[in-house]
């Protein structure tokens, strides 16, 4: 009987965490500029609850430092649900200036230095599945996610990147 049901539970268990598989086999930004607007869209298989991490940035180096830093023009989470359609996202030059002369300002406080050397002249435009997805049917980690476009090491994350070739005017 104790073989019946330890047999019943392996095939319960291996049934259930197959049924809770979430599959990503299709995650592809697209975008398209209009004046000063960021069209972004997203095709994916994903569910249209999984959350999204969505950013937009432009790199820069400072003064007498070796490292690039980023400076966003919108960095917000969402769902799938919200982008399937197209998100709509500012990229005037006055957004970056504006938030790095917030960041200067954070640094002043501090008695930090911060003084931009170079501003590159690509946007980044990235969509991530983080992982810790407030939806269970992802698992611990996303152990449910799988499929071609998820991120078999490390993270089990899934994410695109597209770059614009933009300069600052």
């Amino acid at each position: 009987m104790k073989r019946i049901m330890l047999a019943s539970a392996v095939i319960i268990a291996l049934f259930s965490s197959c049924n809770n598989e979430i599959v990503c086999n299709k995650f592809d930004v697209s975008y398209e500029l209009q004046d000063n607007t960021l069209i972004v869209s997203l095709d994916t298989d994903l569910p249209e609850f999984t959350e999204l991490m969505v950013s937009v940035s432009r790199n820069y180096t400072e003064v007498g430092i070796d490292s690039i830093y980023s400076m966003d023009y919108y960095n917000e989470k969402m769902t799938v649900k919200s982008i399937l359609q197209s998100l709509e996202i500012d990229i005037k030059d006055e957004i970056w200036i504006a938030n790095s002369e917030k960041h200067r300002k954070e640094m002043d406080a501090m008695n930090l230095g911060y003084e931009i050397e170079k501003i590159d002249d690509n946007i980044s435009i990235n969509l991530v599945v983080p992982v810790n997805q407030l939806n269970t049917a992802f698992g611990d980690n996303n152990k449910n996610l799988v499929g071609g476009k998820v991120n078999e090491t490390g993270l089990r994350v899934v994410r695109d990147q597209k770059i614009l070739s933009l300069p600052m005017k």
